[in-house]
């Protein structure tokens, strides 16, 4: 493949240039035939003022006599610049319509070349994100298991905030795409207060009337989470997300969606673009859903909502 691209980028250039080549003989050629015209012309003009100068009084009186009795013949040095002239317009023309032709010609391969450059650039971006995203979405699935062998399959759990905290800090590298990691775990109501008074502040609501609010993200203006059947509360954030702890994540609309089809489906859920929250910037939020350790792997749908921990 390399080589036959090698080979044809190869003779397009030997084309131009045997293009170039021809182009600037011709360009000679008219030159030439300009100068060859332009200095003929001259020695006629020259030779003819001469010989008229030169010539006796006697004589050139003879010949005006001689010629008043003979038709005048055609002068053919002016019959001949005539033809020069011609010559030369149809040289000009020509090269004018060779210049035009050339420029073109070659335009347009540059044109080809870019955009061929420019596809082949997009294509390597395309796959280099695709391989940082692939990367990105196992190591989210990885720290995934990781809760649920550390936070729900031990008691009292191995993790908290600050080794939650130092770890997804120190292997972002691993998550190129990502800004931020964090864990939600599931709070149904029956169970809201003792969870409230064990981490020592109120669940938040993620939207509210005043959107200043929730997009400078200050939790502590940020109004009680309504009463519901079940909140996903972030418990365990990275640094650079940690102004989202104790905000309800089943309270935004596109994070609520994102939560029940991960959990139902067993895989990793992306949301479609939307303002993040303090950064305002455009983003997506991908989700996978934590089970318990017991969960079998061909487990229904019904199943994997019912061990759903986070």
């Amino acid at each position: 493949m390399l080589i036959s691209e090698a080979g044809y980028r190869a003779g397009c250039h030997c084309k131009i240039l045997c293009l170039v080549i021809r182009f600037w003989w011709i360009l000679i050629g008219v030159i030439a035939s300009w100068i060859l015209y332009f200095f003929g012309l001259k020695f006629w003009r020259k030779q003819k003022h001469t010989s008229v100068h030169l010539e006796p009084v006697p004589m050139q009186r003879q010949h005006v006599l001689q010629l008043k009795h003979q038709p005048l013949p055609q002068c053919p040095p002016q019959g001949a610049g005539m033809w020069r002239k011609r010559l030369l317009k149809l040289f000009v023309f020509l090269g004018i319509l060779m210049s035009i032709w050339l420029f073109w010609h070659l335009n347009e391969n540059t044109f080809l070349k870019r955009q061929e450059t420019l596809a082949n650039m997009c294509d390597e971006r395309a796959r280099m994100l695709q391989d940082q995203f692939n990367v990105s979405k196992n190591h989210v699935n990885a720290l995934a298991i990781l809760v649920s062998t550390f936070h729900h399959g031990k008691d009292p759990s191995a993790i908290n905030q600050k080794t939650f905290g130092e770890y997804t800090e120190r292997t972002a590298f691993e998550r190129p795409l990502t800004s931020g990691v964090a864990y939600a775990l599931k709070v149904p109501h029956s169970k809201r207060e003792q969870f409230e008074m064990q981490h020592g502040w109120t669940i938040k609501k993620m939207e509210t009337e005043d959107q200043s609010l929730v997009q400078d993200c200050i939790p502590d203006k940020l109004d009680p989470a309504p009463i519901k059947d079940e909140y996903a509360p972030v418990i365990f954030a990275q640094e650079t997300v940690s102004h989202i702890v104790s905000i309800d994540m089943m309270s935004g609309k596109e994070d609520r969606e994102n939560i029940l089809r991960a959990r139902s489906s067993g895989k990793g859920v992306l949301t479609s673009p939307f303002k993040l929250l303090k950064s305002n910037h455009l983003g997506v939020v991908l989700t996978f859903a934590v089970y318990k350790a017991d969960l079998p792997p061909d487990a229904t749908r019904e199943q994997r909502i019912e061990a759903t921990v986070g």
